[in-house]
């Protein structure tokens, strides 16, 4: 960012928040002054990194004679050192994300499961393939919108009434003694879609059913899960509709699919 930049980004800021009209008066000498005095600053402000704020203030009052500096050239000069402050950081955010996207773009096809949903209460675990690439960023199960998981869960057990948060979510779940998990702990994947899956390493579902043998029922959350799996465990898997946006099913059959599924008559 050069000079002029900054003026008019401190512009702005004045116009935003009313700034009186001396303030503006009082930069426009300033900035003058640097000019004069810093002349390579004009193309790059970040030279202004290497001279103290309390320096700028002496070498502005010189330049006056030695004359004192008002309210608003003493405000202007703060202004000139918080923007390069915030400019400084701004740049380091934006090379920050620089890095993770490629980071991003080199990882991107490498997934890892989320760690299992789960408690010693639980009597059903639902098991999908891989979470889909948005549950994986935010670390949350079933984040995209248009998979209708949450809203089955919704409707079934919390009186068709919209969850508040991801907490509210998985309380309703372990209120049901419903556990979440996937069949891959990780695969290569392109996308969200099963279809582009490979190099695949399978989880220990046979483990996870030992260490809470109050589980009694799997369903599988769709054909490809159920595709995936090869171990052997003492319940005989269910299969539901997938609740993926991309199965086109109606919503009402998916409810009442799940509804067969996720309510134990027993209870």
């Amino acid at each position: 960012m050069n000079l002029t930049q900054l003026v008019k980004r401190l512009w702005t800021v004045y116009e935003e928040k009313g700034i009186a009209r001396c303030r503006y008066n009082a930069l426009e000498h300033i900035v003058t002054f640097i000019k004069d005095k810093y002349p390579m600053v004009e193309s790059d402000i970040s030279i202004l990194r290497t001279v103290e704020k309390n320096q700028m203030k002496a070498a502005y009052e010189q330049a006056k004679s030695n004359n004192r500096l008002n309210g608003a050239e003493k405000q202007a000069i703060n202004d000139i050192y918080k923007n390069l402050i915030e400019i400084g950081a701004e740049r380091m955010e934006e090379k920050k994300i620089l890095t993770e996207n490629r980071k991003t773009k080199v990882e991107d096809n490498q997934c890892q499961c989320l760690p299992p949903f789960v408690d010693a209460d639980s009597e059903i675990l639902v098991l999908g393939t891989m979470p889909g690439k948005q549950s994986l960023q935010t670390g949350k199960y079933y984040s995209n919108a248009r998979n209708s998981f949450w809203k089955i869960i919704r409707d079934l057990f919390n009186d068709g009434e919209e969850f508040k948060d991801y907490q509210d979510k998985c309380d309703c779940l372990k209120d049901n003694h419903i556990a979440l998990w996937d069949v891959l702990a990780t695969c290569e994947r392109e996308g969200s879609l099963d279809e582009n899956i490979k190099t695949e390493m399978p989880n220990d579902i046979a483990g996870l059913l030992q260490e809470y043998p109050n589980i009694k029922r799997v369903v599988f959350n769709g054909k490809k899960p159920k595709e995936k799996f090869a171990q052997d465990i003492k319940c005989e898997p269910l299969t539901a509709p997938s609740t993926s946006g991309a199965n086109t099913i109606p919503y009402k059959d998916k409810l009442e699919s799940w509804k067969e599924f996720l309510i134990i008559k027993s209870k």
